[in-house]
C-alpha cells in the first residue's frame, strides 16, 4: 500500500521543470566517439519552425519598469517557501498522501511495483538460505559493520544539519530548504517503517537461527530503519544537488549502510532492500511536494510578475556570495526569459539514461563480432563484455559511418566493398533489434520468454573438476542422460538512470548415477585435489526440479560509468569458446560493480592513441567447501589503440571465506599485496590475465587474438612460459565465400614449455577449488591440466539466421588422470552442428546436434570402454519487442 504512495505524485506536487532549447543548442557536440549515438540538434538558422519558437518566444518578453523586491505567497501556491512552522502541516499532508495512496494507483505503476514485488518476495523466499550460508559473519566483523551503518546514517544526517546552522546565519535559501526537506523525510521514512514493523513482526536474524518468522511477539526486522532513513536523505540531497560526484556521493553512503546491516546480520536482504526503496521513494516524494525550483536556477516562471511588469518574488533570487540580495534580483530583471522547451527521449544524453545488459547467450554478440571482424568498429571492446543495449547501439552507429563512408569512397578496394556489403546486411537485423531504443524515458517489458529442451543418449562428462563436460558456456545449467528443460523469461525496466533486468528459469535434469568405487577412491583421493565438498554435479544427484533466477540485478548510470548490484554474468576475454578468467560457463555470480559501459577517451595528451574501458566487480563465490563461501574482488582494463589493437590487463583475487574474516583490513592488504600469503596476514590467492586483439593491417577481415592467464604471477606477460593461453584467428570472411567465417582456438591449461601437473592452473593449495562456481569452472571449460583443439565455421543467411559447423578435441594429462593399471589421460572428441533461425520478427528456433566420443580409462575401463553419446536440442524464443512496453 505504501508503496504506491511514494511513486504516484500527490495531487498538490508541481511538475518537474523542461529545459530550455537554447542551453541545449549552446551545449558543445559531444564527440561521435566514444559518446555515440550523440545529441543531435537543430540548426535554428536553418529550421524555419526552430526559428519561430525562438522568436515567438522573445514576443512574449515584458519590459520591465524599475524593480520592486517582495514577497507574494499569492504568486504561486506551490512555490512557498519551506520553513520550520510549516513543517508539522507538511508532515501531517504527508502522512495522508501515503496512507491513502493506493486509491491512487495508475497502470504505469507497474514499472516500479512488478519489478519491485518480484524481487521482494524472491529475497523474502531465499533470506535463511542467505544469511545461514552466504553472509555468517564474525563477531568481530558484525561489530565493525554496525559501525559503519551508525557512521554511514550520521554523516548523511549530519549534512543537512550543517546546512540548517549555516543558514540560521546567512543568506542560504536553498541549504536551509535542503535541510528542513532531509528531516522532513527521515519523519516520514522512520514513522512508515515502525508501523510496518509493528504489522508484520519479522524476527531480526539472530532470532530463531535466522529462520525469518513474520508476525512473532519478538519481531521487528522488516524494513531497516537505518536503510530508510539513509536513503530518504541521500535521496533528497541527491536532487538537491543533482552533480554526478554529489549524488555519487550521496548514494554510495546509503549504500554502504544497506549493506552494512546485512553484513552485521542485523537485518535480512529483504529487510534492506524496501527500507532502502522506500527511503528513497519518500525522499522523492517530498522533493517533488516541496521543492522551489527557482532556487536551484533550473526554471524560472515565463508569467508576468506578481505586482506588475518587472516585480520578482524574493524566491526567484538566486544566493551569490559577495553581492547584494537586491543587485541579484536586478541581474535577473535584465535577463531574457526562455520558452519552455519539453525534452525528447531520442534527445536525451545516452550518458544520463539508465540502460539493461545484453545476455551473454543472445544472437547479438556473434553478429557485431562479425561486424567489428571486418574492421567496422575499432572502439569495440570485446575482452570486456556483456554490453549494455546503450553501448550496442553506440557501436551499431559507428558501424554505419564507416561503411557509409567506404561505401562512397571511389577509391575503396574490391575486398571492403565485399566487407561492406556482408556487414550491411547484419546491420538490418541489429537496426530492426534496437530501432525503438531510444523512445522512452521510462519502460517496463517483457523482455523474452523462452523455452528449451536437450536430449543426451549416452552417458554424458559432467564433472569438470576431473573428467570435463559435455555441454557448457551453459550458465552452469544441470543436465544428465536422458531428457532435461528449462522454460523461462525476463523482464527489463528503465526509469531515467536506473536499470533493472530480472531472467528466471525453472530448471529438470534426470538423475546420474553414482561412478563405481575405483573412481570414487580416485575423486576422493589426494591426486585429484583431496577436496571434501559435497558431490557436484556427475556424482550421484538425484532428478533435479528448480526454479533459479539466472541472472537479476539494478543499477544506477552516472556519465559513463554504471554502478551496478546482483546477480550478473562476467566476461573478460576476445575468445568465442570462454575466456580463461571468467565466462558464461559456470552460474553467475552475486556482485557488485563499477563499470565504464561505453570506452572513454584516453586523458591528456594521450587522447589521440584511442579509448580505454574499467571494470571494478566484488563478490562472493558458491559451492565451495576450501574454504567455504570466499569472497573475491577483480579489475580488468581495456585499451584501444586506433583501428588496429586492443589490449586488456586483468587482476583478481579470492580473499576471505570461512577462517579467514571479511574486514576492511584484509581487503585492502589483499589488494595492494602482489603475493599469496596464507599465513592469516594477507589470506588471498591472486590471479593475473592479459589478452589482444589485432586487426591484421591491409586485411581488415583477419583478427588475430590472444588470451592467457597465470596464478601468483602479476601478469602472464611477466611468465609467459608458466601461463596458460588461448591463442585464436577469425577470419570474418573467406575468400571467393563472402557469407563464411571461420574460427581456431587452441585454450591449453596445459602448458605449452611442459606439463606442470593438476595443480598448478585453476587450482590452489589454500583454495583448492578457486576457479569454480557451483561445481562448474567459470573459466574457459578445458578445466585442469587439459588441451582444446577448436575450429567452427557459420553460414550467415542473416544477423538473426545462421548455421554453424564446429568440431573440437580435447586432451587431459596423464598427470590429471592417473591410472596404475593401464593408459593415463583421456581424449574428448565432439562433432557439432548448431542453427539460428529467425520465424518472423518476434520468434526464434534453435537448433543444436553434437556427437561425441571420450576416453578417459580411469573412467572408461568401469563403463566397458570408450563411450559415445549424441545431444539434440530445440529452443524456441519469443521476443516481443515493444508490444509489451510501457511509457509515461
Amino acid at each position: 500500500m505504501v508503496a504506491a504512495a511514494l511513486i504516484t505524485q500527490p495531487a498538490h506536487a508541481q511538475s518537474a521543470p523542461g529545459q530550455n532549447p537554447a542551453q541545449i543548442a549552446s551545449t558543445p557536440q559531444a564527440a561521435p566517439l566514444p559518446d555515440a549515438p550523440a545529441v543531435q540538434v537543430a540548426d535554428q538558422a536553418a529550421d524555419p519552425q526552430a526559428q519561430a519558437v525562438t522568436q515567438n518566444a522573445s514576443s512574449k518578453i515584458p519590459s520591465r519598469p524599475p524593480l520592486q523586491f517582495h514577497w507574494d505567497p499569492t504568486y504561486h501556491p506551490n512555490l512557498q517557501p519551506v520553513t520550520v512552522r510549516g513543517l508539522p502541516h507538511n508532515f501531517i499532508q504527508d502522512q495522508m498522501d501515503i496512507w491513502t495512496s493506493p486509491a491512487r494507483i495508475r497502470w504505469n505503476d507497474a514499472q516500479w511495483l512488478v519489478p519491485f514485488g518480484i524481487s521482494t518476495g524472491w529475497l523474502i523466499s531465499t533470506d535463511q538460505h542467505s544469511m545461514t550460508d552466504l553472509v555468517r559473519t564474525p563477531p568481530h566483523a558484525q561489530h565493525q559493520a554496525n559501525e559503519v551503518a551508525d557512521g554511514g546514517v550520521a554523516v548523511l544526517g549530519g549534512i543537512p544539519l550543517l546546512m540548517f546552522i549555516g543558514s540560521s546565519f546567512t543568506y542560504a535559501p536553498h541549504g536551509r530548504e535542503t535541510a528542513l526537506l532531509s528531516g522532513e523525510a527521515v519523519a516520514d521514512s522512520l514513522v512508515v517503517s515502525e508501523a510496518m514493523q509493528y504489522a508484520f513482526s519479522r524476527e531480526r536474524p539472530e532470532t530463531d537461527n535466522n529462520q525469518s518468522k513474520f508476525f512473532q511477539n519478538t519481531g521487528y526486522s522488516f524494513p531497516s530503519n537505518h536503510a530508510i532513513a539513509a536513503w530518504s536523505l541521500a535521496s533528497v540531497l541527491g536532487q538537491e544537488y543533482p552533480g554526478v560526484w554529489s549524488r555519487l556521493a550521496v548514494y554510495s553512503a546509503a549504500s554502504a549502510v544497506s549493506i552494512a546491516r546485512v553484513v552485521g546480520e542485523q537485518h535480512f536482504p529483504s529487510d534492506v532492500l524496501v527500507g532502502s526503496a522506500f527511503g528513497y521513494l519518500i525522499g522523492h516524494y517530498v522533493y517533488r511536494a516541496r521543492h522551489n525550483d527557482a532556487l536551484t536556477s533550473e526554471f524560472r516562471s515565463a508569467d508576468p510578475a506578481p505586482h506588475g511588469p518587472g516585480a520578482v518574488p524574493s524566491y526567484l533570487v538566486p544566493y551569490t556570495p559577495g553581492i547584494s540580495l537586491q543587485q541579484s534580483a536586478q541581474s535577473i530583471a535584465d535577463e531574457p526569459i526562455p520558452a519552455v522547451y519539453k525534452p525528447n527521449p531520442a534527445d536525451m544524453d545516452p550518458d544520463g539514461r539508465g540502460s539493461v545488459y545484453v545476455p551473454m547467450d543472445s544472437w547479438i554478440y556473434p553478429a557485431l563480432d562479425r561486424i567489428a571482424g571486418f574492421g567496422f568498429i575499432p572502439t569495440q571492446s570485446a575482452g570486456m563484455r556483456p554490453w549494455t543495449r546503450q553501448e550496442c547501439l553506440r557501436q551499431i552507429t559507428e558501424a554505419e559511418g564507416i561503411i557509409s563512408s567506404i561505401m562512397f569512397d571511389r577509391n575503396a578496394t574490391r575486398r571492403d566493398l565485399i566487407s561492406a556489403r556482408e556487414a550491411t546486411r547484419m546491420l538490418r537485423d541489429l537496426k530492426d533489434e534496437f530501432a525503438h531504443e531510444d523512445d522512452y524515458f521510462e519502460y517496463l517489458k517483457l523482455d523474452s520468454l523462452y523455452a528449451r529442451s536437450t536430449t543426451i543418449s549416452g552417458v554424458p562428462l559432467n564433472r569438470s573438476w576431473d573428467f570435463g563436460q559435455t555441454l557448457d558456456n551453459d550458465y552452469g545449467r544441470p543436465y544428465a542422460q536422458g531428457t532435461s528443460a528449462i522454460s523461462g523469461g525476463s523482464i527489463a525496466a528503465v526509469s531515467g538512470r536506473f536499470s533493472f533486468y530480472m531472467r528466471d528459469e525453472f530448471q529438470h535434469a534426470p538423475g546420474y548415477a553414482n561412478y563405481a568405487q575405483s573412481v570414487l577412491d580416485f575423486i576422493n583421493g589426494p591426486q585429484s585435489g583431496g577436496i571434501d565438498e559435497p558431490p557436484p554435479f556427475g556424482l550421484n544427484f538425484s532428478s533435479i526440479n528448480r526454479n533459479v533466477p539466472v541472472e537479476m540485478y539494478t543499477g544506477l548510470q552516472l556519465g559513463g560509468w554504471e554502478f551496478q548490484f546482483g546477480k550478473q554474468e562476467i566476461y573478460w576475454g576476445p575468445g568465442y569458446d570462454g575466456p580463461l578468467s571468467w565466462s558464461i560457463n559456470a552460474v553467475p555470480t552475486y556482485n557488485a560493480q563499477i563499470v565504464t559501459t561505453r570506452p572513454h577517451q584516453m586523458p591528456w595528451f594521450f587522447a589521440p592513441l584511442g579509448t580505454w574501458r574499467l571494470d571494478l566487480v566484488m563478490g562472493k563465490l558458491s559451492g565451495h567447501t576450501s574454504p567455504a563461501r570466499p569472497w573475491y574482488n577483480g579489475q580488468k582494463i581495456t585499451l584501444n589503440f586506433g583501428s588496429i589493437l586492443e589490449m586488456g590487463f586483468t587482476r583478481w583475487s579470492l580473499f576471505a571465506g570461512v577462517g579467514s574474516p571479511l574486514t576492511i583490513k584484509n581487503f585492502w592488504e589483499n589488494i595492494i599485496s602482489t603475493s599469496s600469503d596464507f599465513s592469516g596476514k594477507d589470506p588471498g590467492d591472486r590471479k593475473s590475465g592479459f589478452d589482444f586483439r589485432i586487426h591484421v593491417p591491409g586485411a581488415r577481415w583477419v583478427t588475430l587474438y590472444a588470451d592467457s592467464y597465470a596464478d601468483d604471477d602479476p601478469s602472464p606477460l611477466d611468465a609467459p612460459r608458466r601461463s596458460a593461453w588461448t591463442p585464436g584467428i577469425y577470419l570474418a570472411r573467406i575468400p571467393f565465400l563472402p557469407r563464411v567465417d571461420f574460427r581456431f582456438e587452441v585454450p591449453s591449461t596445459l602448458l605449452f614449455a611442459g606439463d606442470q601437473g593438476p595443480h598448478f592452473q585453476y587450482s590452489n593449495d589454500h583454495y583448492v577449488d578457486s576457479n569454480m562456481n557451483k561445481n562448474f569452472f567459470f573459466g574457459n571449460s578445458v578445466g585442469r591440466d587439459g588441451r582444446r583443439y577448436e575450429g567452427w565455421t557459420t553460414y550467415w543467411f542473416g544477423a538473426r539466421t545462421n548455421i554453424q559447423a564446429g568440431y573440437r578435441q580435447t586432451i587431459r594429462s596423464e598427470q590429471l588422470l592417473p591410472n596404475g593399471t593401464g593408459p593415463s589421460g583421456g581424449t574428448q572428441s565432439d562433432g557439432l552442428l548448431r542453427s539460428t533461425v529467425a520465424l518472423g520478427q518476434h520468434f526464434t528456433a534453435g537448433l543444436f546436434v553434437q556427437y561425441e566420443r571420450y576416453n578417459e580409462p580411469i573412467l572408461t575401463q568401469t563403463m566397458g570402454g570408450p563411450q559415445k553419446d549424441w545431444t539434440g536440442q530445440f529452443q524456441l524464443k519469443w521476443d516481443p519487442k515493444t508490444t509489451a512496453q510501457i511509457a509515461r
